[in-house]
């Protein structure tokens, strides 16, 4: 859905997403454990985060 997006936007998705998961597993890793059974882990990895552009 957003390879057709302009680099910007997907660099600011995937900055947010990043955001949520940090919080998620610094607030709420125990709790999800226990209900859920899996710890929390972001999706993106260092490997697969987009670059931030550097075109104006």
């Amino acid at each position: 859905m957003l390879r057709d997006a302009k680099p910007s936007t997907r660099t600011g998705r995937a900055g947010a997403l990043a955001v949520f998961f940090q919080f998620l597993e610094l607030r709420h890793k125990v709790e999800l454990h226990n209900l859920a059974g899996r710890v929390v882990k972001c999706p993106l990895d260092e490997m697969n985060r987009p670059r931030a552009s550097v075109e104006p």
